[in-house]
């Protein structure tokens, strides 16, 4: 017994190292084709878009600042981070540079809370190669950042063991990727619906950790709902409209006018729905 245990743990061993080394090598070849091959704003428009809005936000014109497809926060980081660098190209690479490096880093811990180590190590290869991930690590764009929270909220939600600390963590993370991009609301969704599903085998504690979740969550995103709400007058301020209008299998230009109207003035998804049902 404690022979296969000391073969378990230096397996574990083992493959953290190897974890490790490959975060390096992601994080080092990543680097040298964002700062040596892509040198212009070629793919990154809304990265230029995010750090301009995020700049006249922190100057006090949030009232002429609508983002269309994302909430402020990344928008407001990228420009924070930018007043020390002032060089909005080098600050944003660097950032999804780093966000990609944690996020492939982070990606074997998760997998080990589930699988076995060499299994873990094998989806983080996998996760790392992924061209989504490689692609973005190098733009200066607002990807990365956000998915390197989700990331990091779903290491503490797949324990075997979960812990309030756990719970509260993940619904801390969780939110600060939404406050980037909104579309960490589906991992949030997805752990609900688990604690939902699971209630009948342990109804008090699960329901517990429902409102737990919700309650740090909406804490967490508090900043970003008072200030769409002080500044435009809505809890939030964009929604899926944007993408019908880019979307849609049929469309007339008229229809793309309206239902660009509806996204700008922040009427909301059902509106766009029923300009032509």
């Amino acid at each position: 017994m404690k022979s296969n245990q000391k073969n378990l743990s230096n397996e574990t061993f083992s493959y953290n190292k190897l974890a490790a080394l490959l975060t390096i090598v992601f994080f080092i070849s990543t680097s040298y084709v964002a700062f040596v091959h892509h040198d212009s704003w070629i793919v990154d428009q809304d990265g230029i878009m995010y750090l301009i809005q995020g700049k006249e936000i922190l100057e006090g014109n949030g009232k002429n600042v609508k983002l269309l497809d994302a909430p402020i926060g990344g928008a407001v980081f990228f420009a924070s981070v930018d007043t020390f660098f002032e060089d909005g190209f080098f600050t944003m690479k660097m950032i999804s540079l780093v966000s990609g490096g944690i996020s492939v880093f982070i990606a074997y811990y998760i997998l080990q809370n589930i699988v076995k180590p060499k299994t873990a190590f094998l989806g983080q290869v996998f996760f790392a190669f992924h061209p989504f991930v490689s692609f973005f690590a190098i733009q200066a764009e607002v990807d990365m950042f956000p998915l390197m929270f989700s990331m990091i909220s779903l290491y503490f939600i797949t324990k075997k063991d979960l812990k309030l600390y756990d719970i509260v963590l993940f619904s801390i993370f969780i939110g600060i990727s939404f406050m980037a991009r909104t579309q960490a609301i589906v991992i949030l969704i997805a752990v609900l619906l688990f604690f939902v599903i699971s209630l009948k085998n342990n109804f008090n504690k699960n329901l517990q950790s429902i409102g737990l979740i919700l309650f740090v969550f909406v804490i967490t995103i508090s900043p970003l709902l008072f200030y769409n709400f002080s500044t435009h007058g809505v809890i939030l301020d964009h929604d899926a409209a944007f993408y019908y209008q880019y979307n849609s299998l049929y469309s007339t230009p008229e229809w793309k006018d309206e239902v660009k109207n509806v996204a700008m003035a922040g009427d909301g998804t059902l509106k766009a729905i029923f300009i032509d049902l």
